[in-house]
Protein backbone atom coordinates (compact mmCIF):
# COMPACT_ATOMS: atom_id res chain seq x y z
CA UNK A 1 0.00 0.00 0.00
CA UNK A 2 1.28 3.20 -0.69
CA UNK A 3 1.10 6.62 1.27
CA UNK A 4 -2.31 8.17 1.81
CA UNK A 5 -3.08 12.03 0.85
CA UNK A 6 -5.19 13.03 4.05
CA UNK A 7 -7.54 15.70 3.42
CA UNK A 8 -10.08 17.08 5.91
CA UNK A 9 -12.86 15.30 3.76
CA UNK A 10 -11.04 12.09 4.20
CA UNK A 11 -9.00 12.17 7.64
CA UNK A 12 -11.98 10.98 9.66
CA UNK A 13 -12.53 7.96 7.67
CA UNK A 14 -8.89 6.95 6.43
CA UNK A 15 -7.49 7.89 10.75
CA UNK A 16 -10.21 7.57 13.20
CA UNK A 17 -12.47 4.47 11.45
CA UNK A 18 -9.38 2.35 11.21
CA UNK A 19 -8.85 -0.73 12.82
CA UNK A 20 -4.70 -0.45 12.54
CA UNK A 21 -2.46 2.57 13.79
CA UNK A 22 -2.44 5.28 11.21
CA UNK A 23 0.97 7.39 11.05
CA UNK A 24 0.46 10.63 9.65
CA UNK A 25 2.77 13.17 8.03
CA UNK A 26 2.36 16.74 8.13
CA UNK A 27 4.34 18.31 5.76
CA UNK A 28 5.20 21.23 3.46
CA UNK A 29 6.22 20.55 -0.24
CA UNK A 30 9.10 23.61 0.34
CA UNK A 31 10.60 21.13 3.50
CA UNK A 32 13.94 19.53 2.31
CA UNK A 33 12.80 17.15 5.44
CA UNK A 34 9.87 16.44 4.64
CA UNK A 35 10.65 14.83 1.05
CA UNK A 36 13.91 12.95 2.53
CA UNK A 37 11.57 11.28 5.13
CA UNK A 38 9.36 10.69 2.13
CA UNK A 39 11.82 7.44 0.67
CA UNK A 40 11.36 5.91 4.55
CA UNK A 41 7.68 6.66 4.92
CA UNK A 42 7.08 4.72 1.49
CA UNK A 43 8.72 1.82 2.37
CA UNK A 44 7.40 1.44 5.64
CA UNK A 45 3.75 1.96 4.06
CA UNK A 46 4.57 -0.85 1.40
CA UNK A 47 6.32 -3.37 3.64
CA UNK A 48 4.23 -3.30 6.89
CA UNK A 49 0.76 -2.30 5.36
CA UNK A 50 -0.66 -5.23 7.67
CA UNK A 51 0.12 -3.92 11.10
CA UNK A 52 0.08 0.35 9.58
CA UNK A 53 -1.34 2.61 7.35
CA UNK A 54 0.86 5.46 6.40
CA UNK A 55 -1.09 9.30 5.66
CA UNK A 56 0.54 12.68 4.29
CA UNK A 57 -1.17 16.11 5.34
CA UNK A 58 -0.10 19.11 3.33
CA UNK A 59 0.15 21.80 6.00
CA UNK A 60 -0.35 24.32 3.28
CA UNK A 61 -3.70 22.99 1.39
CA UNK A 62 -4.95 21.60 4.84
CA UNK A 63 -4.54 24.22 7.03
CA UNK A 64 -7.61 23.31 9.54
CA UNK A 65 -6.03 19.81 10.06
CA UNK A 66 -2.59 21.92 11.13
CA UNK A 67 -4.45 23.58 13.71
CA UNK A 68 -6.54 20.68 14.99
CA UNK A 69 -3.30 19.15 15.68
CA UNK A 70 -1.08 22.23 16.44
CA UNK A 71 1.34 21.57 13.84
CA UNK A 72 4.45 23.94 14.30
CA UNK A 73 7.12 22.82 12.36
CA UNK A 74 7.41 19.84 9.33
CA UNK A 75 8.02 17.45 9.36
CA UNK A 76 5.57 16.24 12.33
CA UNK A 77 4.99 12.45 12.40
CA UNK A 78 1.41 11.44 14.53
CA UNK A 79 0.81 8.09 15.59
CA UNK A 80 -2.55 7.67 15.67
CA UNK A 81 -4.75 4.49 16.82
CA UNK A 82 -7.96 4.18 18.45
CA UNK A 83 -8.66 7.40 17.12
CA UNK A 84 -6.19 8.46 19.84
CA UNK A 85 -2.66 10.27 19.59
CA UNK A 86 -0.15 7.79 20.45
CA UNK A 87 2.75 9.58 19.75
CA UNK A 88 3.92 13.07 18.17
CA UNK A 89 7.42 13.87 16.75
CA UNK A 90 8.21 16.74 15.24
CA UNK A 91 11.53 16.86 12.43
CA UNK A 92 13.47 14.31 11.05
CA UNK A 93 13.37 10.32 12.61
CA UNK A 94 14.75 7.69 11.43
CA UNK A 95 13.27 4.34 9.91
CA UNK A 96 14.19 2.59 13.30
CA UNK A 97 12.28 5.19 15.65
CA UNK A 98 9.32 5.29 13.40
CA UNK A 99 9.05 1.44 13.34
CA UNK A 100 9.70 1.79 17.05
CA UNK A 101 6.47 3.82 17.53
CA UNK A 102 4.52 1.48 15.65
CA UNK A 103 5.92 -1.49 17.30
CA UNK A 104 4.60 0.30 20.73
CA UNK A 105 1.30 0.74 19.62
CA UNK A 106 0.64 -2.33 18.33
CA UNK A 107 1.73 -3.66 21.87
CA UNK A 108 -0.63 -1.40 23.68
Amino acid sequence: MSIITLTKDNFKKEVYQNDIPVLVQFHSIGCSVSRMMQTVLEEIAQKNSAKVKVGKVDIEKEDALSYLFDIKQTPTLILFKNCEIVKKEEDLISKDTLLKMVDEALAH
